[in-house]
C-alpha cells in the first residue's frame, strides 16, 4: 500500500523582504524543481502565488512558455536583495516596542522576534551581530521592573549574553 501525502499548499508572497528567502525556496523546491510541469505551467503557479506588489510586476506579462524565466528574473531583480533583506530583519528587532509591563505574552513576544531574526539573518550565512548590541537593545526595551530582575540574574561584572538573555526572559514569562 503506497500512502499519498496531502498536495501542499503553494507559498505566497505580497512583496516583504523577510518573506522573500523562504518564499523562493519553498517556490523554487515545489514548483520550478518538478520536471514534469511545463514553463507555462510554472509560469501560472507563480502569478497565482503573488500578491501586491509582486502580483502587479507581472500582471501584463502573458503567461507563454517562454515568461516562465523572465518573470523569475524580474521577481529576483527586485526582491532578491540581502541588504534589505537584512535591514528588515535588523529593523524588526530594534523596532520592538518597549514592555513597561513586563507580562508573559510581551516577554515571550521579545524572544521571538529575536530569535526568528536572528536565525534568519544567520540562514542567510550572515553575522547576526554581536549579542552585546542586542542585549543592550533588549535590556533597554525592558520595563524598570524587569531589567532589575536581569541585572540580579546576570550577577558580575563580565559582558551579557543573548543565551543568558533568552533563558532569563523565558524564565521570567513562565513566573
Amino acid at each position: 500500500m503506497t500512502l499519498k501525502l496531502p498536495k501542499p499548499n503553494l507559498p505566497t508572497f505580497s512583496g516583504k523582504y523577510a518573506e522573500w528567502v523562504p518564499f523562493h525556496d519553498l517556490f523554487k523546491s515545489t514548483v520550478d524543481a518538478n520536471t514534469s510541469l511545463s514553463n507555462i505551467q510554472k509560469l501560472q503557479y507563480l502569478k497565482t502565488s503573488l500578491r501586491d506588489e509582486p502580483a502587479q510586476l507581472l500582471s501584463q506579462l502573458p503567461t507563454s512558455n517562454n515568461n516562465y524565466e523572465v518573470a523569475m528574473k524580474l521577481l529576483e531583480d527586485r526582491y532578491d536583495n540581502t541588504r534589505m533583506i537584512l535591514r528588515t530583519h535588523l529593523d524588526a528587532i530594534i523596532n520592538l516596542p518597549d514592555i513597561r509591563q513586563g507580562t508573559p505574552d510581551a516577554l515571550r513576544k521579545m524572544v521571538t522576534v529575536y530569535v526568528e531574526n536572528t536565525m534568519a539573518i544567520s540562514a542567510m550565512g550572515l553575522d547576526s551581530g554581536g549579542d552585546y548590541i542586542w542585549v543592550h537593545l533588549l535590556a533597554k526595551k525592558m520595563g524598570d521592573e524587569t531589567r532589575k530582575h536581569w541585572e540580579r540574574y546576570s550577577k558580575g561584572d563580565k559582558p551579557q549574553n543573548m543565551t543568558e538573555m533568552t533563558q532569563f526572559l523565558e524564565e521570567r514569562a513562565r513566573a
